[in-house]
């Protein structure tokens, strides 16, 4: 009791770090509430300052550029009023009969009487000229430095009348050209009109140009109207001084003007704007300054804005914490030092045990929640004690027992994966220690077959054969078992023919049925002849196992394989769904409860009158449960058997299956002789291999353990090595990164290797193609596996396979120069079988390739218009696609042909073209007489 009391409260404030944290935290409340008070208003003020000062600053910066872009098309419109001024009096010069006259020569004094030096500058001229219409100049005067004016013109002023203008256009008798133009380093007003009578109507003998500098006077003028400093400046020359603040688009009576707002220094901005000169181009910047009062004025306003705002935030904010001080926080620091007193006389009889606070409100009320609090916890404390005393006893003895526990079942755990470790290296060891001596056996044996014998002799061979076959598959149904209880075996995903795959596999079986003399009959539903994704192999595992069961268990009558598939249309797949029937002994009621269990069959005397482990249903029910099916089997003694398998497989691509390689088909073509080498440290194997290599018309070369097979790899070129994994010295995965490494061979640092060894776990093959191996093969050597792997490694290592694929996966046969070669006019069968046989989908076809693709058609888009290599390239790649799916073989490689050499950017003969039309005169030809062949007749 006593020990709990004192740790509850503390008498002096150091006595308990916790009481002193207590006490610290409850001063912080109050300094955290002011501060944050403070610094909340702060901020919102100073936002609302921030906020006041910029819409201020923008309203007044705006209202200044604007009214500076206006005052710069002010001083615009009064330079456009300058040009006016010479314009009107050039219209006078040149709509007058002596002028006119003078340019028909029939007026000699007029230079003298019209075109004295007092004249020209009472108008204030910089020059004047009259031009006839054949571009020469009849008379011209240009002012000098003394005023007096000389009968030459300047060469700036001769190139932009004679080159730069149009202003001596001879059909533009009404047009007249004016503008201002920089001419060294002045800038001259220059207008010019057609010479004409004074009534105007008389054709066109001219053109009088005048000009008038842009002086000094004249500037002054304009400022002095405009009340406003301009300077105007070639804008090749001139840089604007300071940073672009704005940009003002400003609407003239001929065109919008964008003024360019500069800041130019402290007291001053400067509007910049593009003008046109005389050629029409935007080549003269007009530059007008202007004063920054308007701005200082809006700073002037923000600024007494801010000191008002600062004075009242202070103001309100002082108000605020005086409120907070006096009616909040005084009073919870009260009830702190309230219950401080409490805690420090709780054991003292008849102290104080409630808190009290002025007032009524949520404070008041918060004070007499504590009171009451203080009682239930004084009450309770008492009975807390003794409850921590009776939990922690029982989690002491808890914890004793769970350790205990604990122990046993790491001991447990250890023994578990100890057991599990033995198992798989004793399976390791068993497949490996059968399958080294079955190599031996069973590659001999296929060597001996293959050889003349008698018919005793190949009976006997032919049983050894069925018998090493038979122990293999024992070996195997143990593999897989043990595979799948550890979770070790992963399903393959590939597309493949469902009803090919059902096909190929019952035809493997057709000779054990024969021998039995019975009928093993394949019924597949048309549904069943789909592409699906899945894994074939494990399929056809399954497929093997419940057939050879239903032969093994028949004597009389015959199997029944059948097969059909319904679209799923919630997975996007098929329900597969494959049935094995039989006639033969069936299965008691009683056990087909237990039939599919490992080392289960029928009774007890079915594995001595028929053999066989009972492994092969549980590794079906397996397999099946893995590919997420189910299988279910219904029997009736003395009347048969049947197993359906039922599986939920995705929809596969057709054109993966056309375009994988087809190695599996046998033997058919024999290889080409390759330079293999065989390393096996034990010689009974390389003799059998030698044996199997040769009846695929092959003579490898054996070496006998790694060092050997290094020296044949230093000195000859390979096209593959098959490698044993387990040999003394160097083992296979040793001498694998040894090659692949390149500095001990060189030679064949990429040469395909093949893994043969007598072990099949998954760990083994993983880590084979982890080293750099590029397949794997288990003992004993099948020719046929063999086969296949050559086949397919010696294709993809020299491309013996002369196709490329098109955007459709379907092989283009490498033609002859002219594209055509032995292809086809019409493949029908080809097209219908990449149409999976929809003869009315391929019928459309044929009818949208003679509607947009017939002979007609080509001969004008494509030959004789002959459109550019961009569009014709598309317009062939479009007809190639189209020749593809319609099975048009000869138009597709003429077309092919063309589609290179446009690729390449090499130009198309005409005799490519005349190929072309000819293939398409035979393909139109052909599809007509196809369809005219499939359309139905009439009754």
């Amino acid at each position: 009791m006593r020990q709990f009391v004192g740790s509850a409260h503390c008498p002096e404030p150091t006595c308990n770090p916790r009481c002193a944290r207590s006490r610290d935290m409850a001063v912080s409340i109050r300094k955290f509430t002011l501060i944050w008070i403070c610094l909340g208003s702060a901020v919102l003020l100073a936002f609302y300052i921030l906020l006041n000062s910029l819409l201020l600053t923008q309203t007044f910066s705006g209202f200044a550029y604007v009214t500076l872009a206006n005052n710069t098309v002010r001083v615009a419109n009064f330079l456009d009023e300058e040009v006016q001024k010479l314009d009107d009096i050039i219209v006078d010069w040149a709509v007058w009969d002596d002028s006119y006259q003078f340019m028909q020569k029939n007026k000699p004094d007029f230079v003298r009487s019209n075109l004295n030096d007092r004249t020209l500058g009472s108008l204030d001229l910089a020059f004047i000229a009259f031009v006839d219409n054949e571009g020469r100049i009849v008379w011209s005067a240009s002012r000098k430095a003394d005023d007096a004016f000389a009968p030459q013109l300047d060469e700036a002023v001769r190139d932009i009348i004679l080159h730069q203008t149009t202003m001596l256009r001879p059909d533009d008798q009404e047009g007249r050209i004016r503008g201002i133009a920089s001419l060294h380093d002045t800038f001259t007003i220059i207008a010019s009109c057609p010479i004409s009578d004074s009534e105007g109507a008389a054709p066109k003998l001219g053109t009088l140009v005048m000009g008038r500098d842009l002086t000094e006077p004249i500037i002054k003028k304009i400022e002095e109207k405009t009340r406003l400093r301009f300077t105007l400046a070639d804008h090749f020359d001139s840089a604007p001084l300071g940073r672009q603040v704005q940009t003002e688009h400003l609407q003239t009576e001929d065109s919008e003007l964008a003024v360019h707002i500069y800041d130019t220094n402290e007291s001053t901005l400067s509007g910049h704007v593009k003008l046109k000169d005389i050629t029409g181009a935007e080549a003269l910047d007009l530059i007008v300054s202007g004063d920054k009062e308007i701005l200082k004025l809006g700073q002037s306003a923000s600024l007494k804005s801010s000191i008002l705002l600062i004075c009242g935030g202070f103001a309100l904010i002082g108000c605020i914490l005086f409120l907070i001080e006096r009616k909040v926080l005084r009073r919870i620091l009260s009830i702190k030092s309230q219950i401080t007193e409490i805690n420090k006389t709780i054991n003292v009889f008849g102290a104080k045990k409630d808190v009290t606070i002025s007032g009524d409100d949520e404070i008041s009320e918060l004070a007499r929640y504590i009171s009451l609090y203080i009682s239930q916890i004084t009450n309770y404390k008492l009975n807390l004690e003794n409850l921590v005393k009776e939990r922690t006893r029982r989690l002491q003895e808890k914890n004793v027992e769970n350790e205990k526990i604990r122990q046993k079942l790491e001991e447990a755990k250890v023994v578990a994966e100890q057991a599990n470790k033995t198992k798989t290296d004793f399976l390791a060891k068993v497949t490996h220690e059968v399958r080294t001596p079955m190599n031996a056996i069973k590659g001999m044996n296929d060597y001996l077959l293959s050889t003349a014998l008698t018919a005793d002799q190949r009976d006997c061979l032919t049983a050894i054969k069925e018998s090493s076959d038979h122990l293999l598959t024992i070996v195997n149904d143990l593999l897989d078992l043990s595979k799948i209880e550890a979770g070790k075996i992963v399903l393959e995903t590939i597309d493949f023919n469902l009803k090919s795959v059902i096909e190929s596999t019952t035809r493997l079986m057709l000779p054990l049925a024969n021998k039995k003399n019975l009928e093993l009959v394949t019924l597949l539903d048309d549904s069943a002849d789909v592409v699906v994704r899945g894994d074939p192999a494990r399929l056809r595992q399954i497929l093997l196992n419940l057939t050879n069961n239903a032969l093994k268990f028949t004597k009389l009558g015959g199997i029944a394989v059948t097969a059909s598939a319904t679209t799923d249309a919630t997975a996007g797949g098929y329900e597969i769904a494959i049935t094995v029937s039989d006639t033969g002994v069936g299965i008691e009621r009683a056990r087909l409860d237990t039939i599919f269990e490992p080392f289960t069959q029928g009774d007890d005397s079915t594995s001595r009158k028929f053999g066989g482990t009972g492994l092969g249903l549980s590794v079906c029910k397996q397999l099946v449960g893995l590919m997420h099916g189910a299988i279910t089997v219904e029997s009736t003694p003395g009347e048969g058997s049947s197993f359906t398998v039922r599986l939920p497989l995705a929809q596969g691509d057709y054109n993966h299956i056309l375009a994988r390689p087809d190695a599996a088909k046998g033997r058919e073509a024999p290889l080409d002789r390759l330079m293999i080498l065989v390393v096996d440290d034990n010689p009974m194997n390389l003799r059998v291999a030698q044996k199997v290599f040769s009846l695929l018309n092959q003579e490898p070369i054996l070496a006998q353990g790694a060092q050997e097979a290094l020296t044949f790899l230093k000195t000859a070129l390979f096209d593959m090595v098959f490698l044993d994994i387990e040999m003394p010295e160097i083992n296979g995965i040793e001498l694998c990164r040894m090659i692949r490494d390149g500095v001990a061979t060189p030679l064949n640092k990429d040469v395909p290797i093949i893994a043969m060894t007598a072990y099949s776990l998954d760990t083994i093959r993983d880590e084979c193609l982890a080293c750099g191996m590029d397949d794997f093969i288990t003992k004993p050597l099948d020719p046929q596996v063999l086969y296949e792997k050559i086949l397919l490694l010696h294709q993809n290592m020299t491309g013996l396979c002369r196709y490329e694929h098109g955007a459709s996966g379907q092989p283009e046969p490498d033609t002859p120069q002219d594209g055509q070669g032995n292809a086809r006019t019409l493949h029908s069968e080809l097209a219908l079988l990449k149409l999976g046989g929809d003869a009315e989908l391929y019928r459309e076809v044929c009818e949208g390739y003679l509607e947009k693709y017939n002979t007609q058609r080509i001969d004008i888009t494509l030959v004789q218009s002959r459109p550019e290599a961009d569009k014709l390239g598309f317009e062939i790649h479009s007809l190639k696609g189209l020749a593809q799916q319609l099975g048009a073989e000869k138009l597709c490689a003429v077309a092919t042909v063309i589609e290179k050499t446009l690729k390449n950017q090499e130009p198309c003969e005409d005799a490519a073209f005349a190929r072309l039309l000819d293939a398409a005169r035979e393909t139109e030809q052909a599809v007509t007489d196809y369809l005219a062949r499939a359309r139905p007749k009439a009754d």
